[in-house]
């Protein structure tokens, strides 16, 4: 009864994807016309890695933060050198292989961030999406 439930794919999988998506629909609400939503929900997603640090537990909190950043910066580089095929196809790729590879292993809050960051990363091209249909924008 008091055993812990090992669920990747929640953890792993849906939380950063549903995170991903609040940030950059927040983002694109708030700073739409001021600043590109793309990169805002990056910068957003190194802010809130403590949040999620908290919520699916991997470790050390600044480790996991660490972990979102490495992926964060360079992706919402790539956005501010506008849209293009490789933002969106690069990143999902390589969440994909993290969340076939690394699920059935122990991972360091690190590598876990950066699996996480990732998952962020790809989410929020479907978030987006998801703004404009609900929003008509």
């Amino acid at each position: 009864m008091g055993e812990e439930v090992h669920d990747p794919q929640f953890r792993h999988v849906l939380i950063p994807c549903i995170a991903g998506i609040i940030l950059v629909m927040v983002s694109a609400s708030l700073f739409r016309e001021e600043y590109p939503p793309m990169v805002v929900s990056m910068v957003l997603g190194i802010f809130v890695s403590p949040i999620l640090a908290m919520i699916t537990k991997p470790g050390t909190i600044w480790e996991y933060s660490l972990g979102v950043t490495v992926v964060c910066l360079p992706v919402g580089g790539l956005w501010m050198l506008g849209s293009s095929y490789w933002n969106v196809a690069l990143t999902f790729i390589l969440w994909a292989w993290a969340s076939a590879k690394w699920q059935s292993t122990t991972n360091p809050p690190f590598k876990v961030g950066i699996w996480h960051g990732f998952g962020m990363s790809f989410s929020i091209v479907p978030g987006a999406i998801l703004f404009g249909i609900i929003f008509g924008s």
